[in-house]
């Protein structure tokens, strides 16, 4: 992948961080860290995620209100 960028850990060592789309929201916000051992990880998509927090936030407010 042409779009990368390095990044370094204490623990992990070198690794190569490309950012994903999300097949739901379409946002380039899925985290994929290539590590130099072979370890592969790979995170959520944080635009879903505050969305996703924010429709809790708006539950919890409404059972609040009543």
């Amino acid at each position: 992948m042409k779009d990368s960028v390095y990044i370094y850990s204490r623990t992990r060592g070198l690794g190569e961080l490309f950012w994903n789309l999300c097949p739901v929201c379409g946002c380039a916000s899925i985290r994929t860290t290539l590590w130099e051992g072979g370890y592969v990880e790979h995170g959520e998509c944080m635009t879903c995620n505050r969305m996703r927090e924010l429709m809790e936030l708006e539950e919890l407010f409404a059972k609040t209100e009543r």
